[in-house]
């Protein structure tokens, strides 16, 4: 690890505000969910397009970590982190401009691209400036204010939905001053990577485990597919979910079930900090579990069949039509 350049803050300092700018960035990957009921109430479409724009933000999410992910090696930390701020400043001005859902669908793939680049750049320079006496806090950071950001984002954009005005611009607004703060922050930061050719290169998709890791890798793999896709349908899904069964047309309770889920997240990440991974991953792999079968339970309590004579009440999808054409 060589620096490049003059440092303007101690690496302390700068740990903590690279740290900040991740919290942002997953405070604003989150912050669409709780609008999206509000987006089918005024546009009318189906559980499945919704399902659909989150999924075309995981395919790029994904597209750009096996592309730009390690661009940050070649080109230097801060213009990836720097870039990947500002595309996602032009993610939430199509947010707070979209019309249909097409603004939707670019939105979500401009800031799975934006999401991408920066997640391998941001978790580089955390373990690059981490303290030399504490090797894996790093790491540590990287998980905790992943997951953190990711609850607050989904509260605080409930909370704006459902109590604040202009509800489809006014979280977009926030966030994109706070990104421009971030971008204006940026620079004091220490480079920490030595400019070097091969960017180009780096940009072909290459997807490998090294040998001796592929046995682990492939004991994994069920258990982080099941976590992002339950993660992937809670951030799609939830609100709509939680609306229908708890019959609340409160874009906060939804918001709820995002933040239980990523807030367990990071608390799950402090709390298995330095123990086993074997240890990890089978607690980890019961409560996923256990979890899975209670959003089950209570689904499927829902939608019984209703007793003769007794009329099933409304959904309570329905009632945040009403809210969302007076905002």
């Amino acid at each position: 690890m060589s620096a490049s350049g003059s440092a303007r803050l101690p690496r302390t300092p700068a740990f903590w505000l690279v740290t900040a700018v991740l919290l942002v960035m997953m405070f604003a990957a989150a912050a669409p969910s709780p609008l999206y009921v509000v987006y089918q109430a005024h546009w009318d479409f189906s559980a499945g397009v919704l399902t659909a724009v989150f999924a075309v933000y995981a395919l790029f999410l994904l597209l750009a970590l096996v592309t730009v992910g390690g661009l940050s090696d070649f080109l230097g930390r801060k213009p990836v982190i720097l870039g990947s701020v500002l595309l996602e400043a032009v993610s939430m001005l199509l947010f707070a401009e979209a019309h249909s859902v097409g603004w939707l669908f670019a939105a979500r793939a401009v800031q799975g691209l934006t999401t991408g680049a920066a997640t391998g750049a941001l978790a580089a320079a955390l373990v690059d400036l981490q303290p030399p006496h504490r090797p894996g806090l790093g790491a540590f950071a990287n998980g905790a204010a992943s997951h953190g950001g990711l609850a607050v984002g989904a509260v605080g954009a409930g909370l704006l939905v459902e109590y604040g005005p202009a509800p489809r611009i006014l979280v977009f607004a926030l966030l994109l001053a706070g990104l421009v703060l971030t971008a204006l922050a940026l620079p004091l930061i220490p480079e920490t990577a030595t400019r070097r050719p091969g960017a180009l290169t780096s940009l072909t998709p290459r997807i490998r485990v090294p040998r001796q890791a592929r046995g682990a890798f492939l004991t994994a793999l069920p258990a982080l597919i099941a976590v992002w896709a339950l993660g992937g349908l809670y951030l799609s899904l939830a609100p709509s979910l939680t609306a229908s069964v708890l019959h609340s047309t409160n874009h906060l309770v939804g918001a709820l079930a995002i933040a239980t889920l990523t807030a367990a997240g990071a608390l799950g990440s402090i709390a298995m900090r330095g123990r086993p991974a074997r240890l990890t991953l089978l607690l980890g792999c019961t409560t996923l579990a256990a979890g899975t079968l209670g959003t089950l339970a209570a689904t499927l309590l829902h939608h019984r069949p209703a007793p003769a004579g007794t009329h099933p009440a409304r959904p309570a999808t329905e009632a945040p039509a009403e809210h969302a054409s007076s905002s």
